[in-house]
């Protein structure tokens, strides 16, 4: 049986590679200073690569999978994941004190809305999943 390609899991795991390379190349902290240190914003770098590598992971397979209760889950994850990456930023490791540094003006906006994006399409996907769950269980028991 061949399936057809799901647009929201592949736009979930589009975002999920935007997010990856970008927090790398794009929208990175503050860069290093003068003396050859790193600003300690600069610590947002691992914890969102992790982040972001295991979002994207998790979102290719869950195009390949076919049991809707582990895809379920994995929209599940995918959601607490960008949840837990807004509070990187600010809550959990410190960002510069001026509001025109690049962490301040570039990084942290650019996951907020990143995070947002995948946080809605997850949670959008789950009601989705549910729904055909419940709906598979009500042909089961008639």
């Amino acid at each position: 049986m061949k399936k057809k390609l799901d647009i929201t899991e592949f736009s979930l795991f589009i975002l999920s590679l935007v997010f990856l390379l970008g927090s790398i190349f794009v929208f990175y902290p503050c860069p290093q200073k003068t003396d050859g240190s790193f600003m300690h914003c600069h610590n947002i770098v691992k914890p969102i690569f992790i982040i972001s590598s295991i979002l994207s992971l998790i979102t290719f397979c869950n195009i390949f999978l076919q049991n809707l209760k582990i895809k379920l889950v994995i929209s599940f994850i995918s959601s607490l994941l960008s949840l837990f990456a807004i509070f990187i930023p600010g809550k959990i490791i410190s960002l510069c004190m001026l509001n025109t540094m690049r962490c301040n003006s570039i990084t942290k906006p650019a996951i907020f809305v990143l995070s947002i994006l995948i946080i809605v399409l997850s949670l959008l996907k789950s009601l989705i999943y549910i729904f055909k769950i419940l709906k598979n269980t009500d042909k089961i028991t008639k």
